[in-house]
């Protein structure tokens, strides 16, 4: 068993050991920002480490995290969030600074989406307002100003059937196949309802 001395001797050692190290190399830290990539709002309680070393932290409730006493070097940072693709970025810390950065984080894709246009068959102009449905389920969407549509992250696996409908313009349905996390493309051309007459 060690005697008091011998305690106390090894205590002020790794006390001078650790005001050496602080005196060398000084205060170093690196702060930042988790942020959702699609709508900039913070992330709270994300993880984000250091590749390769212990030195971690989690974001706050405006999403910031801090890290002191970080060594002198390049550094790979990689956050990680529920309900989140993980994120890496690239830092450098100097001597005597702080490093700043931001880390943007994507949402994970658990399901597959459908994106396409609709347009004028003869005139190749979109149909604004058009819409496109899913046969037999829930989802449809309307098309924007230049056309468009989305149809997001809520089909699971499997093939389904669309159909476009336009006022004035005869329907068209379509045949996709839907995979996890991937965008599916489907584009309609709408033929103009012939006009009759008597």
């Amino acid at each position: 068993m060690l005697s008091y001395r011998e305690v106390n001797t090894r205590r002020v050692t790794a006390l001078l050991c650790i005001g050496v190290w602080l005196f060398a190399f000084g205060e170093r830290k690196i702060t930042g920002t988790v942020l959702d990539s699609t709508t900039s709002e913070p992330l709270i309680g994300a993880s984000v480490i250091i590749e390769g070393t212990p030195i971690h932290a989690r974001t706050d409730k405006r999403g910031k995290f801090y890290m002191r006493w970080v060594p002198v070097g390049i550094y790979t940072l990689t956050a990680v969030c529920g309900g989140y693709d993980s994120a890496s970025v690239v830092v450098e810390v100097r001597s005597d600074r702080t490093t700043t950065c931001n880390v943007l984080m994507r949402p994970e894709i658990r399901f597959g989406k459908i994106t396409g246009t609709v347009l004028n068959s003869t005139t190749n102009e979109p149909l604004i307002g058009a819409n496109v449905i899913i046969r037999k389920t829930e989802y449809s969407a309307a098309t924007d100003e230049t056309g468009g549509f989305i149809i997001n992250y809520v089909l699971r696996p499997g093939t389904y059937k669309l159909t476009a409908f336009y006022l004035g313009y005869e329907e068209s349905s379509a045949v996709v196949t839907i995979k996890t996390k991937q965008i599916t493309t489907c584009d309609f051309r709408l033929q103009p309802s012939p006009i009759i007459t008597r």
